[in-house]
């Protein structure tokens, strides 16, 4: 194809680090999405901590989040739908992998405001992280793949979890909470990235 094409014309005249086909735009596009990402992902459990030390309980915060998302959804949905008139690929709502895509995201929203009522979003986070790198763990076990690097990150995660709850006072249902969290965040990260995968070409989660 013309790719292969040009890969070999530029082979003939420059080396293999004087060039590059990745298209610049995708890779800023995507560096800077992964950077929002991060911010909103880092900053959703700070503000849920400042809240809850507020009048809000945990139960408060759920309704909140939970209605923002529907609406914040569909109204972007429909501005897409309005601006783009681009059809959209239907979905099989009773696809067992997308239910429990929809419970495990569920479990962790919920779960999280309940462990932020009790821990520190610091101490939340290595939670949530640490479940994350436990899954890539099992991930690299089942392709044979070397896992001390990640073993060495998640021990240092649990170290500084052991560290954090060990100069706090916290109550073991904090941390009963926050591990639930992680784990249904784990499982959603899995089972939805295989629906994406496998079961329906999507491009979003």
């Amino acid at each position: 194809n013309e790719a292969n094409t040009l890969q070999t014309q530029l082979l003939t005249v420059l080396k293999n680090d004087q060039w590059n086909l990745f298209n610049l735009y995708s890779r800023r596009k995507l560096i800077g999405s992964i950077f929002v990402l991060l911010m909103l992902w880092g900053l959703d459990p700070l503000a849920a901590e400042y809240l809850l030390s507020t009048k809000l309980q945990a139960v408060d915060l759920i309704i909140i989040r939970f209605s923002i998302f529907f609406i914040g959804s569909a109204f972007i949905f429909g501005a897409h739908r309005f601006y783009t008139q681009r059809k959209y690929k239907p979905l099989k709502l009773f696809q067992l992998s997308l239910i429990s895509s929809g419970i495990a995201m569920f479990l962790t929203g919920t779960l999280s405001y309940f462990a932020l009522s009790y821990i520190h979003s610091t101490e939340y986070i290595l939670f949530i992280v640490s479940g994350l790198v436990l899954v890539q763990c099992a991930k690299a076990l089942y392709r044979h793949e070397s896992v001390a690097l990640l073993c060495s990150v998640l021990s240092l995660l649990f170290l500084s979890i052991g560290i954090l709850t060990s100069q706090n006072s916290i109550e073991p249902i904090g941390i009963l909470f926050a591990f639930g969290s992680s784990i249904s965040f784990a499982f959603y990260s899995v089972i939805s990235a295989k629906y994406q995968r496998e079961v329906q070409t999507i491009q979003g989660r």
